[in-house]
């Protein structure tokens, strides 16, 4: 009998554990994706535009230029967007400012998930607002769509989260904007629409003599994020570029790289530099430590020449003899000392004869060459040039 109680409790047992890890089961949460603006141009595909449409637009033509640039403002990176700042020769304003997005989600789906957008006012009281477009008419005829706009009713001083799925929405009469029916929710948008695409939304500011602002320096704005779709679109500051010499470990030579000024730590960790004290432009090494071949007096006496060190404060010590197939005379090895500073280059040779020269000169760009003009001990003009 307690087998059959032991087998009843497992199978109840067992079916409550099912039915709770049913009805609680964590759904899994799509991921939204970020994307960093930081070119702002009046095109899909602009490099860094992060497929933002990014514009301003004014008098005369109303021609679609960009905005301006990302920079930091009040500690955040952010994009610009601009309007009252043009106007037209009988003295109104209907230039505008946008930034355009292609959701490619549903009205459902853009009600549903995290449509936001970080703004703060630099000039003018008007607030950044948004429209949306759903395709309601003919597919992929935009001509016949339906929008909706939402103006935020506060606009305060310092950075804000203008959440836009919580503000209420008008639908315009028509193509120029005018606005007659009561604001509803997006929720109810997204119920009237239910399914069809949102093929466009736009940050605003523009278009009316409001936007000049009451101390007549227009409206300027700044965006750091929006939100919208399932996608985080971040604009931020392009980082700067800087050049660095970057050693290939399979030639041993350093090639000139253009890096991101954040990725400068790394390469220097493992002994990159950058142009300067050690290295030309083209990132050729200042070193003269080597074999040369030294000649003097119009290359009547060719010495071997081995500069052995180079000392951080340019100090230079060596060896070398006369003729420079090895087999030197006596008394015409040598030692030598020297000062290296920039590419300005000194040289004294002691040979074991006792006889002493000095030259001076400069070395070349490609460092693997050096020269100058008289010298002490009878030296009239030298050239060397790098064996290896």
């Amino acid at each position: 009998m307690s087998k059959i109680k032991n087998k009843i409790l497992k199978l109840v047992l067992g079916t409550l554990l099912t039915f709770f890890l049913t009805a609680f089961a964590v759904l899994p949460v799509q991921a939204e994706t970020h994307t960093f603006v930081s070119n702002l141009q009046p095109s899909w595909n602009a490099v860094g535009g992060g497929g933002v449409w990014s514009s301003y637009s004014g008098y005369p033509g109303y021609e679609m230029v960009s905005p301006g640039i990302t920079t930091l403002y009040e500690g955040r990176e952010a994009g610009i967007i601009k309007a009252g700042l043009t106007p037209e020769p009988d003295g109104h304003y209907w230039d505008d400012g946008i930034f355009a997005f292609k959701p490619d989600v549903t009205i459902n789906a853009l009600a549903s998930k995290t449509f936001t957008y970080d703004v703060v006012n630099q000039y003018g009281e008007n607030p950044v607002w948004i429209t949306i477009e759903i395709d309601t008419g003919e597919e992929n005829n935009r001509d016949d769509n339906t929008t909706y706009q939402f103006v935020p009713t506060t606009n305060p001083t310092s950075w804000h989260t203008v959440d836009a799925a919580t503000g209420l929405w008008q639908k315009w009469d028509n193509d120029w904007g005018t606005v007659s029916e009561a604001p509803i929710s997006l929720d109810s948008v997204a119920i009237t629409h239910t399914g069809l695409s949102v093929v466009r939304t736009y940050l605003r500011l523009g278009m009316g003599d409001s936007y000049h602002g009451a101390l007549g320096q227009g409206t300027v704005a700044w965006v750091d994020k929006a939100t919208l779709g399932g996608v985080t679109y971040d604009f931020v500051v392009k980082p700067a570029k800087v050049n660095i010499c970057h050693l290939d470990k399979d030639t041993g030579t350093y090639k000139l790289l253009s890096i991101s000024t954040n990725a400068e730590p790394a390469h220097r960790k493992h002994g990159d530099e950058i142009p300067g004290d050690n290295f030309t432009e083209n990132c050729v090494k200042k070193v003269v430590t080597g074999q040369w071949l030294l000649s003097v007096n119009g290359g009547m006496y060719k010495h071997d020449m081995f500069i052995e060190t180079q000392n951080p404060d340019g100090s230079l010590i060596g060896t070398g003899g006369y003729p420079s197939d090895g087999s030197y005379l006596p008394g015409f090895e040598w030692t030598m000392d020297g000062q290296l500073t920039g590419n300005l280059i000194t040289i004294t040779t002691h040979y074991d004869n006792g006889y002493t020269a000095t030259i001076t000169g400069t070395v070349n760009t490609s460092w693997d060459s050096m020269s100058g003009g008289n010298g002490t001990g009878g030296v009239t003009d030298w050239i060397a040039t790098r064996v290896q």
